[in-house]
């Protein structure tokens, strides 16, 4: 419980200030531990940061998961993407994505994505169809307007937001074709 709590403490910190204001005292203050405390479970603060930055992406992972209402994997990529842009769509769903991406960097957020999202690795040119690809460029367009979002000194309007994420389901089509 005591490890939890210096983790969701941490991630707090990351949220109000940076991960550069993570610091064993912060936490410690934050936790109601003392210092050795939060030493005695994260010997540096390398390791701090890197139990906050997992516990986003599990976070992200378990979100995501619970939108698609499958376990990972048991569904089609085209399926998935559509969930993470109904997930991305609600401002109430987006902060941890967010915050694991302007704190930890879009491969961080990959990696949380890639198995709920059954995110194939690899794939050569040939074993793509039309589905495949309209799929790869809708997480494409999704992940960059995350990006955008998490690290712009002037983030999109909400309204703004949503037509763009509108935009990118609409580009999966229906059944897979193209939206007319």
């Amino acid at each position: 419980m005591t490890r939890h709590r210096i983790v969701e403490m941490t991630v707090q910190i990351i949220a109000e200030s940076g991960v550069d204001a993570v610091t064993f005292e912060s936490v410690a203050e934050r936790a109601g531990l003392t210092r050795g405390g939060i030493v005695y479970h994260y010997a540096t603060r390398a390791l701090l940061v890197e139990a906050a930055r997992d516990h986003l992406a599990r976070t992200v992972h378990d979100e995501l998961v619970a939108a698609l209402g499958v376990p990972g994997g048991d569904t089609d990529p085209h399926r998935a993407v559509r969930a993470l842009l109904a997930s991305i769509a609600s401002p109430s769903s987006r902060p941890s994505l967010q915050m694991l991406i302007s704190q930890f960097g879009p491969g961080a957020a990959l990696g949380a994505l890639r198995e709920p999202l059954g995110l194939p690795a690899g794939r050569s040119a040939e074993e793509l169809d039309d589905q495949d690809i309209r799929t790869s460029l809708a997480l494409l367009a999704a992940d960059g307007l995350l990006q955008y979002q998490a690290t712009s000194t002037e983030p999109l309007d909400e309204e703004t937001f949503g037509r763009l994420v509108a935009g990118i389901e609409r580009s999966l089509g229906d059944d897979g074709s193209p939206a007319s």
